[in-house]
């Protein structure tokens, strides 16, 4: 059952949790009280910006009016005859003749004929005695334009200076652009950019940091960054980590980088994700609105219908069926129901608080046979939900501790089956069965296997690669524990205690 807010940082059924920003419908916090300060000062200031404002409007339309009005009342020429534009046109011609018998373009027997011609027709139109069209008067017309422009700037000033606020100060684009993007006076979201700035900081001197890139890929995300969160999640990949939530958290920062499209990018990392998780729910949710892009509703409708069943989660639940419904409008068929939530988690078997009173008055052997109890539950539950992940690792651990190390073995295993790009149910298992050897014996042939298995899934894994090393060196084979080790010593920060371990150590391979 997929639990209920998985994945790489659930951002697909929630939307930014800082302040809202002016795109958001929302106003910055303090933005009223910035332009209606109490204090006398403030008022004076308010009152001077008022005054100017009104005198610099008086100008403009003044200005505005003097273009207005004059051409409507001033002295008006008399427009030119439609001969005497002919005529200009003719002398014109002659003049491009002139330039194209200059250049060679026309021959001399073309330039006679068409001089000839262009003549002529100057001299028709020369003969032609069209009147000047009169001088209009001033119209009536003229002056209600006049008087209507200056109503409409007077009216439009004043009910600025009625409903609007002319004495709230100017707010800088900059200003504006920042707020819009998260709220930049937001003391959460300062804080969240100086951390986020710290982190790239530390990644830039510790570029292998898996952890640092995982967290600055969701700070980043968090502030709404999404191209920045797409880099670090590729950077994290890039090392080598196959895990389901790397790729699923690459495929979303790209899916809201590009405005909610899912890229052909974004689609592959989906794809991957599944791979190591076939139920993560990031991936299979953003997969069905591949689908839907692509106009295959009916699928999508489908695949969100089958992820609604697995979660109880009410935002991811309330999501769904909004895209549901989108889907099924666009597809021309009736909004299907959405499926009766899955049910909670029923609670893992374990110690209530009479257990724990009544272990404290029994003996070893007792308490024993209460924790085998618990772990046999357990079991009995797994068998009947096998692909309860975080169960078969807790059964692990379980088995582990009551020194059952083969079945701590199969139980990790298990897990690891269920999540194919996963590493850490195989390294928990190689410590499980390295703790049934003694004290300096080799590792058993099992673990090796499991070792081998991560470093496929894996092939930069420092743990793998150190164990690798040390099971060869265990066994002889100098050369390939050396190139193991060799291997690691790049992937470790330089001048870290593993850093000088792993240097003795292929050092001492040297000496033999």
């Amino acid at each position: 059952m997929v639990r209920p807010g998985a994945g790489a940082a659930g951002q697909w059924h929630r939307r930014r949790p800082l302040a809202a920003s002016p795109a958001a419908g929302g106003r910055p916090a303090g933005a009223v009280e910035r332009g209606r300060a109490g204090t006398p000062r403030a008022a004076a200031a308010g009152a001077r910006g008022v005054t100017a404002f009104v005198f610099t409007c008086a100008l403009l339309a003044l200005g505005v009016l003097t273009f207005v009005v004059l051409p409507l009342v001033g002295v008006r020429r008399a427009l030119p005859s439609r001969a005497r534009f002919d005529q200009a046109v003719y002398r014109d011609q002659l003049k491009e003749l002139d330039r194209d018998i200059a250049r060679g373009v026309v021959g001399e027997a073309e330039a006679q004929t068409a001089r000839l011609e262009i003549e002529r027709r100057l001299l028709a139109a020369s003969d032609r005695q069209e009147p000047e069209l009169p001088r209009a008067p001033l119209r009536r017309s003229s002056l209600i334009a006049g008087v209507v422009a200056v109503l409409v700037v007077a009216g439009a000033s004043g009910l600025y200076l009625m409903l609007g606020a002319p004495g709230i100060p100017d707010a800088p684009y900059a200003l504006r652009i920042a707020e819009r993007k998260g709220g930049a006076t937001d003391p959460q979201h300062a804080e969240m950019a100086k951390m986020a700035q710290t982190l790239a900081e530390r990644l830039r001197q510790d570029p292998n940091n898996r952890e640092g890139w995982q967290l600055y890929a969701r700070t980043e995300a968090t502030l709404g960054n999404w191209q920045e969160a797409a880099a670090a999640w590729r950077n994290l990949i890039a090392l080598g980590n196959a895990d389901a939530d790397a790729y699923a958290g690459y495929g979303e920062m790209q899916v809201l980088a590009a405005q909610g499209t899912v890229t052909p990018a974004a689609r592959e990392a989906f794809a991957q994700a599944l791979k190591a998780d076939a139920v993560n729910p990031i991936a299979r949710f953003y997969l069905a609105a591949a689908d839907a892009q692509a106009g295959e509703g009916q699928k999508a409708i489908d695949a969100w219908l089958k992820l609604a069943g697995e979660i109880a989660d009410p935002d991811m639940r309330a999501e769904l069926g909004r895209r549901i419904a989108q889907a099924a409008r666009l597809s021309g068929v009736p909004v299907p129901t959405l499926p009766p939530p899955a049910p909670e988690s029923a609670p893992e078997p374990g110690p209530t608080g009479q257990d724990v009173a009544a272990a404290a008055n029994m003996s070893e052997a007792e308490r024993a046979t209460m924790i085998r109890g618990m772990v046999e539950k357990l079991a009995a539950k797994l068998q009947a939900e096998p692909n309860d992940y975080d169960g078969w690792l807790r059964l692990g651990r379980a088995y582990a501790v009551l020194g059952e190390h083969d079945q701590a073995g199969d139980a990790f295993t298990r897990a690891a089956a269920l999540r194919p790009g996963d590493v850490t149910p195989l390294l928990q298992g190689v410590q499980a069965l390295a703790q049934a050897q003694k004290e300096g014996a080799p590792l058993p042939q099992r673990a090796i296997a499991l070792l081998h298995e991560a470093e496929q899934r894996d092939p930069k894994l420092p743990e793998t690669l150190w164990y690798l090393g040390m099971a060869e060196a265990q066994s002889g084979r100098v050369d390939q524990a050396r190139g193991y080790w060799e291997r690691l010593l790049p992937l470790l920060p330089e001048g870290s205690n593993e850093s000088r371990l792993v240097t003795e150590a292929i050092a001492t391979l040297k000496a033999h």
